[in-house]
């Protein structure tokens, strides 16, 4: 891929480069240079030709030193050291570049091909960050590589999914609203702003947004998947467990994630009045095929866990310590928030018997029975 972008890189200077070379035959645009100065420029564009990009940027120097009104020349300065590496020289040519007359069109090509290598560099390190679970840092690197390449969908949805790690919704919900109206034949970015709406507690506009991802065209079957997942995420997130239900009501049966998420919403809809609702966690993202079809696909993640379930981890471990009141405790809550988990009801009569509490074990055997027949 690396390679695949210098050599794009190469190909849109060697075309830039054609360019100013003719810019520099017109009289009107370029004045005339000192002999020393055409023969230094005409080794440097050799030089750039067979790829000696060191003899390239010494010779394009020289000739800006002797004629340094000849924008063309500093355009050869600057796309070597671009294909040299060295960006941040080439941003001072094309400023040097800008101070003298010349062809502003290849002007202009020369500082998007600064851009996109700054770009490229910015997004590269965005996902070494995220590689190194290293949020922050991706969404600096993120911010850069939009800043240089704001049509690059790709950048721009990782950088959404970066702020939504970090629990910055506002900054989140601004970006994927600008790519909305980039992308606006695009799922992925109205299924983010869904979740950064739902951190700005706008649930309403959260479930807006992911129904108009799921009406977008030409979705295919393992996109719409995703999307009706995190539908049903955010349903549980917003404490409606029957619109989670709904959305999950097309896909299959014994689809792992669809049943997990089901099981989530029946034992959510079971709970008491008033029940915390279940977390949510931020979707991931796929953008390699961002090249081809200009945007990324987002996906669900693991299915939340139930209701209780930090509480009935805690009441385990509780009993393996020997801790009965604890685990007695944390019982109580786990079946509490999920009345239909019939393993926990049976943690609950353990942590009950433990505790000397018999009277207790037994509703909670006959908990567990009746889920159980239930089922």
């Amino acid at each position: 891929m690396k390679q695949q972008q210098r050599k794009a890189l190469a190909l849109a200077a060697v075309l830039a480069l054609a360019s100013t070379c003719a810019a520099a035959q017109t009289p009107q645009r370029a004045a005339p240079a000192p002999r020393g100065a055409h023969a230094a420029a005409d080794a440097g564009y050799k030089a750039y030709a067979r790829k000696d990009y060191a003899a390239a940027i010494a010779s394009a120097q020289r000739a800006t030193q002797l004629a340094p009104a000849r924008r063309d020349y500093w355009l050869l300065l600057a796309q070597a050291q671009l294909a040299a590496g060295q960006a941040d020289a080439a941003e001072q040519s094309l400023n040097q570049a800008a101070q003298a007359r010349g062809d502003d069109a290849a002007l202009a090509r020369a500082r998007a091909d600064v851009n996109r290598t700054r770009a490229q560099s910015a997004g590269e390190a965005m996902y070494a960050a995220l590689r190194a679970n290293d949020v922050r840092t991706a969404i600096a690197q993120g911010t850069l590589a939009v800043q240089y390449a704001p049509e690059n969908a790709g950048f721009r949805l990782v950088l959404v999914q970066s702020l939504l790690q970090d629990n910055r919704f506002a900054d989140a919900d601004r970006v994927a609203t600008e790519t909305v109206a980039l992308l606006p034949d695009s799922a992925a970015p109205l299924a983010l702003r869904a979740y950064a709406r739902q951190g700005l507690n706008r649930p309403v506009d959260a479930a807006a947004d992911i129904d108009r991802a799921m009406a977008q065209r030409g979705i295919s079957p393992a996109t719409q998947r995703h999307l009706r997942l995190l539908g049903a995420d955010l349903a549980l997130a917003q404490g409606n467990p029957q619109r989670a239900t709904e959305l999950m009501q097309p896909l299959p049966a014994d689809d792992t994630e669809v049943s997990a998420r089901r099981e989530v919403a029946r034992q959510y809809a079971a709970a008491p009045a008033g029940a915390a609702p279940v977390a949510l966690r931020t979707p991931t993202i796929d953008c390699s095929n961002a090249e081809a079809a200009q945007t990324c696909t987002v996906q669900a993640t693991a299915a939340p866990p139930l209701p209780g379930f930090a509480n009935a981890t805690g009441a385990y471990r509780a009993l393996e310590q020997k801790d009965y009141n604890r685990a007695l405790e944390q019982a109580r809550l786990a079946t509490r928030a999920s009345p239909l988990q019939r393993d926990w009801h049976l943690m609950h009569m353990n942590a009950a018997i433990a505790a000397n509490e018999p009277q207790e074990a037994e509703r909670a055997a006959t908990a567990a029975r009746h889920w159980a027949a239930t089922r």
